[in-house]
């Protein structure tokens, strides 16, 4: 007997032993720490257990039973809830009805448990299609996101092999992602298409991640977003950008036009400098971007002689002192002509630059070296070279050679040496040839 008083005493939860009178005969340690003894009580605090079991225990007892199994809450002293099984076991003992109770501490279980629950909650209530799959491809879960992104029931998912969900020509694509994945590595936002029950593929972000147990690779979490309706928007958004550009294109051609119209002997000047000025900054690796704002101030950039009288402009002979100073202030005429209008661009800036020189000796603010722009700088040799090629009022074309040979001779002083020498390789090349009427030049 008393080798079963110490194995009583050592179990590894809280024991005690009653009587048909709900009276404690026996308690282990482990009940006495559980219900410490008040009032001269024998070893538990028998107000503190019928406080909280009466009721199951006077069930029990007047069942008649052999066992029962229950599972109940317990606010403690220091205010923790803690989780117990408690099972119930009935026996006769010197000729008495005794019931054995023995508690198992259930709270990190039902932590665990609940943890587990509230993470499936979230889970399911995602409306991102969450699917695992197992290394042979097999899907294991589906949430109720992936039922309706996909349009398969969750009980037509479970067990089939995720393919079903990936069009034919994608599925290359994703062996070679699942085998990284397999590897330890994860991918983000994966942008691709998947295929729906009904057959029609839709775009999708997807990030997969290896599910690990016990340090080994046991299957790979897939969480899809349906992103139709941004790629929609996108689209939506890039066909305005374009009829925005298009519009703006066609806006800068009618302001260039305007001057043209009324300056015949210049007209299709601007064009022509906006294409070899384009072609230069191309081949010296300007970001496309910035080219896009040379190309404009390029179209635009004498818009100030719109202020210029005409017999000014069309005069025959040598301009006095006092009507080169109306010429020199095209270029602060048309930066204000344009000053209101929002390009993403300087361009207001680099028309207004465009007949500043290195040294200085340039008009209308005498700005020198990197006070000029690298567009205006590329502008300034095209509008050089094309004015030198072209016919004009007062004296005929002069031909692409003189032209070369005038900014190369001012290369490093007046022009940027780099400009002339993209220039001097494009000519060398034949990207640069004169017409075939001798006047003007074609760009290739």
């Amino acid at each position: 007997m008393e080798g079963y008083r110490a194995v009583f005493e050592h179990l590894p939860q809280p024991a005690f032993l009653m009587d048909a009178g709900y009276n404690v005969l026996e308690a282990n340690y482990l009940a006495e720490e559980l219900f410490p003894a008040e009032n001269g009580e024998k070893c538990i605090s028998r107000g503190q257990l019928m406080y909280w079991l009466a009721d199951e225990i006077e069930d029990f007892f007047e069942s008649g039973n052999a066992t029962r199994m229950i599972e109940k809450s317990l606010d403690n002293t220091f205010c923790e809830i803690r989780h117990y099984r408690i099972r119930f076991s009935r026996f006769e003992l010197y000729g008495k009805s005794v019931v054995a109770v023995l508690l198992s501490d259930t709270t990190e279980r039902v932590k665990a448990l609940s943890e587990v629950q509230r993470l499936a909650a979230i889970v399911e209530s995602c409306e991102d299609a969450i699917i695992s799959f197992s290394p042979r491809r097999h899907i294991l879960t589906a949430n109720k996101g992936a039922e309706q992104i996909y349009g398969y029931g969750r009980n037509s998912l479970l067990g089939t092999h995720v393919d079903i969900l990936i069009p034919e020509a994608l599925k290359a694509e994703h062996d070679r992602i699942v085998q990284n994945i397999f590897r330890g590595q994860s991918l983000h936002r994966h942008e691709t298409l998947r295929r729906h029950r009904d057959g029609r593929l839709f775009p999708v972000s997807i990030t997969y991640s290896p599910l690990i147990t016990e340090q080994e690779i046991t299957g790979i979490s897939a969480i899809s977003r349906d992103i139709s309706q941004r790629k929609d928007a996108e689209n939506a958004l890039k066909d305005s950008f374009l009829r925005l550009n298009e519009l703006l294109d066609e806006t800068v051609r009618a302001l260039s036009l305007t001057l043209e119209f009324r300056d015949v002997y210049t007209a299709g000047h601007q064009h022509n400098v906006a294409r070899l000025a384009s072609l230069i900054a191309e081949n010296m690796g300007m970001d496309p971007e910035r080219m896009k704002g040379l190309r404009i101030a390029a179209m635009l950039h004498d818009i100030g002689k719109i202020c210029i009288p005409m017999a000014i402009l069309a005069k025959p002979s040598q301009l006095s002192t006092a009507e080169m100073d109306i010429i020199r202030a095209h270029p602060t005429s048309g930066r204000d002509i344009l000053q209101h209008i929002p390009f993403p661009w300087p361009v207001g800036q680099i028309i207004h630059q465009h007949h500043e020189r290195l040294d200085g000796s340039g008009y209308p603010n005498g700005h020198a070296g990197s006070e000029i722009l690298d567009e205006a700088r590329i502008l300034a040799v095209a509008d050089v070279v094309d004015a030198m090629v072209s016919h004009r009022p007062y004296r005929p074309a002069l031909g692409l050679g003189p032209a070369l040979e005038e900014v190369s001779g001012r290369k490093g002083v007046l022009y940027d040496a780099d400009i002339i020498d993209c220039l001097t390789e494009l000519i060398r090349n034949e990207r640069i040839v004169p017409q075939r009427d001798g006047g003007g030049i074609q760009c290739r």
